[in-house]
């Protein structure tokens, strides 16, 4: 590690509460719609960042994705040019949906030279809902189409409920299932379903 001090100082601030009072963490996980244990998770790789763009690893430091709303909340909360000064000498960095190509390798390159392991890529991605948005509009058009050709509105009915779940599964993927993707009433066997 290039720096083992400011990593160090990186772990040990502490991010301030949220507008309701709430720690850092839960205000990042209900503002970027991911559980509470994804937020802290999320949070390590914020520090990383961090960490990786005032020690120098990276040449031009662009946080993106989760990581950049996480960089946004900071620098909303009003704490952000404290830690930027205080921790990180002063360091600064870009804020961008997306990562280019050649960002996405550098970040790669620091984070697995510094860390030891690849940056978990799900933090750096944006977590645009296009795609669902776009899958329940082919549901849609896919049932008005049938509905045209049958001549009643059963077809419409029957793409509009598989659109309303795709859209509902956009929505709440963060907040109804576990970290593993499975709600707690089907990881214990609970509910009509479950083996009792």
């Amino acid at each position: 590690m290039r720096d083992p001090k400011l990593w160090q100082r990186c772990l040990d601030y502490s991010l301030p509460r949220g507008p309701e009072g709430q720690d850092f963490a839960a205000w990042c996980a209900e503002e970027a719609d991911i559980t509470p244990s994804q937020a802290k998770g999320l949070l390590r790789d914020y520090k990383r960042f961090t960490y990786l763009a005032a020690s120098h690893a990276l040449e031009d430091p662009v946080a993106a994705g989760l990581v950049g709303r996480v960089a946004e909340l900071h620098e909303a909360s009003g704490d952000g040019p404290r830690y930027r000064r205080e921790v990180l000498n002063g360091a600064s960095w870009r804020v961008r949906a997306r990562l280019r190509r050649a960002e996405r390798d550098a970040l790669t390159r620091a984070y697995e030279a510094e860390f030891g392991e690849a940056p978990y890529g799900w933090y750096w991605d944006s977590r645009s809902k296009a795609v669902y948005w776009a899958i329940a509009a082919l549901f849609i058009i896919a049932g008005a189409g049938l509905a045209a050709l049958d001549g009643s509105l059963a077809p419409l009915a029957l793409g509009g409920i598989p659109a309303a779940l795709v859209l509902l599964y956009a929505r709440t993927r963060g907040k109804m299932a576990g970290s593993n993707g499975m709600s707690d009433a089907a990881r214990y066997g609970g509910g009509m379903g479950g083996a009792g």
